[in-house]
């Protein structure tokens, strides 16, 4: 059997088991109406005064959040560098502590 028949047979193959599945044909739909004619056949209803408050209350809170974030200060700019320097120092104190004591006892 060579490469030709193969791909055949797992084309038949492919036919026979999803020929099933495919939905049946149904009715036509009917064409659909134009944007203008939807937008005239709907009445306009305003908002109720209920969902009208619980939407200002809600755009409140987001507003107040937002300028809570926006007020908070931003952290420093040199916290890296200050930990950089923390960490130097306890390597410098680590390497001159002559015994296994931690450095908090021999500064403390």
């Amino acid at each position: 059997m060579d490469s030709g028949d193969q791909d055949q047979s797992i084309k038949d193959r492919k036919n026979l088991l999803y020929e099933d599945d495919a939905p049946p044909p149904g009715p036509a739909r009917p064409p659909s109406k134009p944007f203008d004619v939807y937008l005239r056949e709907t009445p306009a209803a305003p908002l109720s005064p209920g969902i009208k408050a619980a939407i200002w209350a809600a755009g409140a809170v987001v507003a107040l959040l937002l300028a809570g974030a926006a007020m908070k200060p931003s952290p420093p700019k040199s916290a890296p560098k200050a930990k950089a320097r923390r960490a130097k120092a306890e390597a410098q104190i680590e390497r001159s502590n002559p015994s296994n004591l931690p450095p908090r006892v021999l500064i403390g």
